[in-house]
């Protein structure tokens, strides 16, 4: 129990986990990387709370090229890089 402003409340500790795969629209080399559509729901968090994080980039650019306002992921929280093999996006279609 944690007392604030004379009331006791209970905290958890949160959540983390030893390794997040994230794949990103865009990365340097130095591990900053943009997200683009519905992965910027959980990736940005998933890449601050995980003890190793490695990114499967569309495009691996140089250090420096990303607009810094742009940037959703700092390079800091990433440990690897590596470019995404299969671009194919299947959409089923019924």
């Amino acid at each position: 129990m944690t007392v604030f402003n004379n009331k006791e409340y209970l905290l958890e500790r949160s959540i983390f986990g030893d390794f997040a795969l994230i794949k990103v629209y865009k990365a340097d080399k130095t591990g900053n990387a943009i997200l683009r559509g519905s992965s910027n729901n959980f990736n940005q968090d998933m890449a601050t709370a995980a003890k190793t994080v490695i990114l499967e980039a569309e495009e691996i650019v140089e250090a420096g090229e990303l607009d810094p306002h742009h940037i959703h992921i700092q390079g800091v929280f990433v440990d690897k890089v590596v470019l995404a093999t299969k671009l194919e996006k299947r959409i089923e279609k019924l």
